[in-house]
């Protein structure tokens, strides 16, 4: 009781007394627990709907990584009322529901990334480890991890910088914990294989503590993380910065004893790191009524800050494993979105194509049209009978511009 003492005015103390950092960019996860769903999650939808609001205002993030959001349509309002500096993104994926076509996605838990414009550029979201079979079941059957590629910017400074949304598999059954430790093991195999001299932040619902698992009178008490945690030693060690809550025996949630909700940084970005800026945002109930009645969600923001440097950055287009984005004005309307054999584009401008192509999920380029099409009105495109179902990009470019249009296969 007395080391949770002093570490609670230890964080009171660096909260209140803290200088403003010139290029401190804060990043907040949160769990807002069944965020608009008709059946789940607090009652009075308003209500959730409004606290977050007053939440994530007064928190004042760069970025905010959201767990549980339901409705679109809620978080598109919420994100309204941030102001205009801020937009999102929504993964087109949940547990069970591959595209935003089937029935469960629109009932489902999806992840979310909410950031300043001002802050982040040539932005790039997709989800990871979608095409390993072993990652769908380990990521409770489908809830992929959530990955934002961006430069970040403060001030003068500047760089290229990971994000990665994790809503682990749930429950406290050795069957649970065996499916988060793998889960674990194949993200952090492929975090280091790509993104270590990447400044990368794993934040989100780890599902389990830090320090020791959540599941009780098991083999081990080793945390279903401790493949990551346990590699923190080195220029390429990973950071991670709620650990001491857990130490101190906080809860990131108003239910149980345990921190399940984490934020770790990489080797790249430990440095970066504002000490004493993780914290577990309890201070919510004082902002919001009733809080512990869990009337706006059942876990309490995560919070930490770091202090940005200059380090490489990346153009348009240079994310490996994804489709390039739209630059320029769009010129083109591609209709249908949802195909089966062949896709149109329409429009009239005068500017020659030079190439189109269609990028799978994993940024691969499957089918290609190259060849100097003249001034048209709509341009028929067949796809490959032999290409799978799902998600694809249509990369239209020409001499001023390249459009980039998600579709969908079926």
């Amino acid at each position: 009781m007395r080391l949770k003492l002093v570490f609670l005015l230890t964080m009171a103390v660096a909260q209140w007394g803290k200088a403003q950092v010139p290029f401190e960019v804060k990043v907040v996860n949160w769990n807002i627990e069944w965020l608009g769903s008709r059946t789940n999650g607090p009652s009075n939808k308003a209500l959730q709907e409004q606290n977050a609001i007053t939440i994530l205002r007064t928190l004042n993030a760069d970025l905010f990584a959201l767990c549980e959001i339901v409705d679109t349509a809620t978080m598109r309002r919420i994100v309204t009322a941030l102001g205009t500096d801020y937009t999102f993104s929504i993964s087109d994926y949940c547990s069970l529901a591959g595209s935003p076509l089937d029935a469960d996605w629109a009932v489902g838990q999806k992840l979310c990334f909410v950031y300043r414009r001002s802050v982040f550029s040539n932005v790039r979201i997709r989800g990871m480890l979608r095409n390993s079979g072993t990652a769908f079941n380990n990521f409770a059957s489908g809830r992929f991890p959530y990955l934002l590629n961006a430069n970040v910017r403060k001030g003068n400074r500047v760089a290229n910088m990971n994000f990665i949304l994790i809503h682990a598999k749930s429950g406290a059954t050795p069957a649970d914990y065996a499916r988060r430790r793998d889960a674990c093991i194949e993200l952090k195999d492929t975090m280091d294989a790509q993104m270590r001299t990447t400044p990368t932040l794993l934040v989100g619902d780890y599902n389990d503590d830090l320090d020791r698992t959540i599941v009780q009178n098991f083999t081990t008490t080793l945390s279903s993380y401790d493949y990551l945690v346990r590699d923190s030693v080195g220029p390429n060690g990973y950071k991670a910065v709620t650990l001491p809550a857990s130490f101190a025996g906080e809860s990131s949630t108003i239910s149980f004893p345990d921190v399940i909700d984490h934020q770790v940084y990489n080797g790249r970005a430990a440095a970066w790191y504002l000490p004493n800026t993780a914290r577990i945002a309890r201070d919510v109930t004082a902002q919001i009524p009733n809080y512990n009645t869990r009337n706006t969600s059942d876990h309490f923001p995560i919070v930490s800050s770091f202090e940005l440097q200059n380090a490489d950055t990346v153009a348009v287009n240079a994310m490996p494993g994804t489709p390039p984005v739209t630059s320029g004005t769009p010129q083109w309307q591609v209709l249908p979105t949802a195909a089966t054999s062949f896709v149109q584009i329409n429009g009239s401008n005068q500017a020659l194509l030079t190439q189109i192509r269609l990028v799978n999920s994993s940024g691969v380029t499957v089918q290609t049209w190259e060849r100097f099409w003249p001034a048209f009105v709509a341009l028929n495109l067949e796809l490959s009978p032999s290409l799978p179902n799902g998600i694809y990009w249509l990369t239209i470019t020409n001499s001023q511009s390249t459009q980039v249009q998600k579709i969908l296969k079926q």
